[in-house]
């Protein structure tokens, strides 16, 4: 128990000394302060509750829980990597720490980091209510306990689902993010359709009908359609609601996800292979040696040789070759059925009509190089390549634009097939949104990728907007024009407008990157 407490504590200092946890509970507790002023509320048709603890602590749980479930495992999904690549992993394995005690150690320890911060907004709340004169009532216990009993149970399984995907090897990089942030995006539509609590982890359902009852039984005949929103209605009628009654038949279902995260920490034991560095390299294949000193042998044998002066060489510069290298290197490690799906999408943008590739067979065509963008910029960190890349002939000026250019051109290729089909029909004012789309995405990648010097921001970021705005036909955030009023209420100039201001921003994180 000692050597799992240190290994707890440990864990939990080192995590909270970084600045994506400063900038993760930063936007936390800014979407508090915003819930309790009323900008981003919980909704029900014209009607909201008065600002009493209750409310206060049960719009903050929904908001802030969602915020990091969904943020907030991008934060830990690193613990278990960070002591393979440091080494810290091999020197555990040789102690009597078994895998279940590590798991469980790693578990308590995402449990505590994201915990801290929900805790965090917590005492936020109670501070604004009790500096703020004009607020409801306040009642410490009915502010707390949406975040008890809703809040810490979510922030468990969210541990746990960071263990197990840190665990399976395919499931550790950028697709695990992906398939991580597709899995909680659809988990909400869902617990809203079934109204089964076991699916409610944010708590949406069990508030809404409360709310529900409580607004009905002061406005009856109302229509109450509950929104959680990020706008500023002053307009809205008031209603008195006192929070939930906290019985074991409410909380139940909720401590239902402690069960579980505790099942699939278990379900992730046999996938963790314990630092064993026979299943995480590849072997090396030895040269035959001969045997008697074979090695001693060859050094005495060799025979010296007088070797002439090397030539000048005049560097010359060639674009296209290191735009090809770069290409190469790029997509360098996916399988060949990789290259059949894009192939199969661009094949499917060209043959389909263009309304059903314009919505649906682009997004996926833009989506599935994601992992291709998301190395941008983060190379030279991952393989510590950024000295050679420093000793280059100018490492910023030319070799930056000449890879930013070449996810430019996997976002052409992979979109080309509506491209071909949108300047056949006409569609010029469509194809100028393509154009856009296909240089914000690289742009937006190598930015990121240079400004945090990892995959995983540009995979959040670009999976979020790709799932709000072109999916979900959230015409603001629709940089991909899958609808019609992209176009016409000009969204893709906005997006024009941010890939002119992210480039310089690019070309000075590369700058500062490599030291020049």
């Amino acid at each position: 128990m000692t050597a799992l407490y240190h290994t707890v504590l440990a864990d939990f200092r080192e995590r909270t000394r970084r600045y994506s946890f400063l900038v993760v509970l930063g936007l936390n507790l800014y979407l508090g302060y915003l819930v309790y002023v009323g900008k981003f509320t919980a909704r029900l048709g014209n009607y909201r509750g008065v600002g009493n603890s209750a409310w206060v602590g049960s719009t903050m749980t929904m908001t802030c829980t969602l915020l990091l479930m969904m943020f907030g495992f991008y934060v830990i999904k690193n613990a278990i990597d960070r002591d393979r690549t440091t080494g810290v992993g091999e020197i555990l394995a040789t102690t009597p720490l078994t895998r279940i005690g590590y798991l469980f150690g790693k578990l308590l320890s995402n449990f505590a980091v994201l915990t801290s911060m929900l805790m965090i907004v917590a005492a936020s709340g109670a501070v604004m209510q009790l500096v703020d004169p004009g607020s409801g009532s306040f009642d410490l216990w009915h502010l707390l306990a949406p975040f008890v009993y809703i809040g810490l149970p979510t922030m468990l399984l969210t541990a746990a689902f960071a263990i197990l995907f840190e665990s399976i090897r395919w499931l550790r990089g950028g697709l695990g993010n992906a398939v991580y942030l597709i899995m909680i995006t659809m988990s909400l539509p869902l617990a809203m359709e079934t109204k089964r609590p076991i699916f409610d982890f944010v708590g949406l359902n069990l508030f809404e009908t409360s709310m529900k009852t409580a607004a009905l039984a002061q406005f009856p005949g109302a229509k109450l359609n509950f929104n959680l929103n990020p706008e500023f209605f002053p307009g809205l009628e008031q209603f008195q609601w006192d929070g939930i009654e906290w019985t074991w038949a409410v909380v139940q279902p909720h401590f239902f996800c402690v069960g579980l995260a505790f099942f699939i920490t278990m379900l992730a034991v046999p996938f963790f292979d314990r630092f064993d560095p026979s299943k995480t390299k590849r072997r090396v294949k030895k040269t035959p040696v001969d045997s008697n000193n074979g090695m001693v042998r060859s050094l005495a044998e060799t025979t010296p040789y007088h070797l002439s002066h090397l030539a000048a060489v005049r560097s010359v510069f060639s674009p296209v070759a290191l735009l090809l290298a770069e290409l190469r290197v790029m997509l360098k490690g996916f399988h060949w059925s990789w290259y059949v799906v894009q192939l199969g999408l661009i094949v499917a943008s060209l043959a389909a009509p263009f309304e059903i590739a314009r919505t649906y067979i682009l997004p996926v065509a833009w989506v599935w190089p994601l992992l291709v963008w998301s190395k941008m910029g983060t190379r030279e960190l991952r393989w510590n390549t950024s000295q050679i890349m420093v000793s280059c002939p100018y490492p910023v000026s030319r070799q930056l634009p000449v890879a930013w250019l070449a996810g430019i051109t996997v976002a052409l290729v992979a979109g080309g097939g509506i491209a071909i089909k949108a300047l056949i029909l006409g569609q010029f004012s469509y194809l100028a949104a393509w154009l856009t789309a296909a240089l914000f995405i690289p742009t937006l990648a190598m930015t990121l990728g240079k400004v945090s010097g990892t995959n995983k921001l540009f995979e959040v970021v670009y999976m979020t907007l790709w799932y709000v705005g072109p999916m979900n036909h959230i015409v603001p955030l629709d940089f991909l024009a899958a609808s019609p009023e992209a176009i016409t209420t000009g969204v893709p100039l906005y997006y024009a407008g941010a890939t002119a201001l992210l480039i310089p921003i690019m070309f000075a994180a590369g700058r500062h990157r490599m030291g020049t």
